[in-house]
Order: C-alpha cells, then structure tokens, then sequence
C-alpha cells in the first residue's frame, strides 16, 4: 500500500505541475507554499519535464503527504489500516 501512496502522490504532484501551466503561474504558486523568491522562480522556469519535476526535492517538500492531507487525499493505506481496525468484513 505504501507503494501505491507513492506512486499516486507522483501522479499528483505531475498533475499539479501541468496544471500550473505558465512559469508566472508556477512561480507564484511555489511562492504561495513557502518556497524562497528565487527558487521559485529557478524551478517555475525550468525547462524538466512534468515528471522530472514531481521528483524534485522542492515539490517533495512543498507538495508532501500533509499537504494532501489538506487537500482531502489520505492515502490508500489509511482507510486499510481502518478497515484491518474496524474487523475485515466477510466478502461473500
């Protein structure tokens, strides 16, 4: 299930990336989550890739598990570890 977190939070962070599609836009949001003027504008003008991006360290600090947390996404992995909790009801 971690790995599945992971992955998806990947996929997240490459959506957000896109979707952020011009560098004012980029760069005004990085600074919105706290990251200095000037990295924002170096990563908000970098020419990676979406994907290259999503695993760079300023979006894994800025974009990590609390803020999707925030956001309503609590992973794959807590609502099994509630289910495990709450006693596994029979499938059939």
């Amino acid at each position: 299930m971690e790995k599945l977190d992971e992955w998806l939070r990947t996929r997240l962070r490459i959506n957000t990336w896109r979707r952020w599609k011009r560098i004012r836009t980029k760069v005004s949001n990085l600074i919105k989550l706290e990251v200095g003027k000037s990295l924002a504008y170096q990563w908000g003008n970098t020419s990676k890739g979406a994907a290259r991006v999503a695993h760079s360290p300023i979006l894994l600090r800025t974009l990590n598990i609390s803020y999707w947390k925030k956001k309503g996404y609590w992973g794959f992995q807590h609502y099994y570890c509630q289910w495990q909790a709450d006693g596994q009801p029979s499938l059939f």
